[in-house]
């Protein structure tokens, strides 16, 4: 078996094992969702005392912009204590939605949607603005709000602070039907994606010779942190990556690089729904020539040397 084979495999099996867990594939390389904060490993070693803010990864705590009773994003505490004992970069995380309790320079506490308060680093917590207004087509950062875990969204219709929307970031065939099943979000729980570098935002990385898919959940002067296929987490200069306007307009015949399994391929975009934010788009992949739907919010220009 080939190197690419057997790191395909491996891929393969970490996804399997995060659907069986948490009941949802995505095939446009989003992180895993479903399943509830409890869902979370248990059993694990406790995790050693840190200092307010620290993170298993290269990458600084700051303060928050989000206020007491604001939504927020945030990985569960078992994930993050496991993160501290097994290292980062062997922790897989998934982002759920919480309340911010009390913001603090550093370090904050948050109470999940089940009731359970803990602190957690701020370079964790993704603020979701509050008292955000969107209109169809807009694309916004939320949570699957019938399930669980982080989603980019695009807006279809209802009122511009209780919009009903297209989750993004979940596979358009799934046989659940979820992705193409219109959900109303709650008040204060989006914020709109626009035009600028934040937590959200697709980025291409370069890796080596490839260029690797990942969404940014925090933004610091000089490095990113991303989360990625099968709930991956890294810290990158942000020299290394392009980000992914959420809402570039697409049409047939464009030439484009997609995310699949992790990596970017170049591709050519057969066809475009605008309205449900997905992008049809041809590209080769293990010998064979594919059609995948992917969300636009994931769709990049040619990437050099691609």
């Amino acid at each position: 078996m080939t190197a690419m084979k057997i790191a395909v495999a491996r891929a393969l099996g970490m996804l399997v094992a995060l659907t069986l867990a948490f009941g949802c594939k995505k095939k446009d390389d989003a992180p895993a969702v479903g399943g509830s904060p409890g869902a979370a490993a248990t059993g694990t070693a406790a995790a050693a005392p840190r200092a307010p803010g620290a993170m298993p990864f290269d990458f600084a705590s700051g303060p928050t912009t989000a206020k007491a009773g604001d939504y927020v994003l945030v990985p569960s505490k078992n994930w993050i204590d496991d993160a501290f004992t097994k290292g980062g970069d062997k922790q897989t995380f998934i982002y759920y939605a919480a309340k911010m309790v009390e913001p603090g320079p550093l370090e904050s506490k948050v109470k999940s949607l089940s009731g359970t308060e803990f602190s957690a680093p701020n370079g964790f917590i993704v603020p979701l603005r509050s008292g955000q207004r969107a209109r169809p087509g807009d694309v916004v950062l939320t949570w699957w709000q019938t399930g669980s875990g982080m989603q980019r969204s695009i807006v279809v219709g209802g009122s511009a602070d209780e919009p009903k929307a297209l989750y993004l970031d979940m596979d358009y065939d799934n046989p659940s039907g979820s992705a193409k099943k219109e959900d109303a979000l709650k008040r204060d729980s989006f914020h709109v994606l626009g035009g600028v570098l934040e937590p959200g935002v697709s980025v291409a990385c370069k890796d080596g010779a490839a260029y690797k898919h990942w969404i940014v959940t925090a933004v610091a002067p000089t490095k990113l942190l991303v989360i990625g296929w099968a709930g991956s987490m890294r810290a990158f200069p942000r020299a290394s990556c392009t980000p992914i306007p959420p809402s570039a307009k697409l049409a047939a015949g464009r030439d484009v690089a997609v995310p699949y399994i992790g990596s970017f391929y170049k591709g050519k975009v057969d066809r475009v729904d605008a309205r449900v934010g997905r992008a049809f788009v041809k590209f080769t992949w293990g010998g064979k020539e594919k059609t995948e739907a992917f969300g636009i919010q994931n769709v990049a220009a040619p990437l050099p040397g691609l």
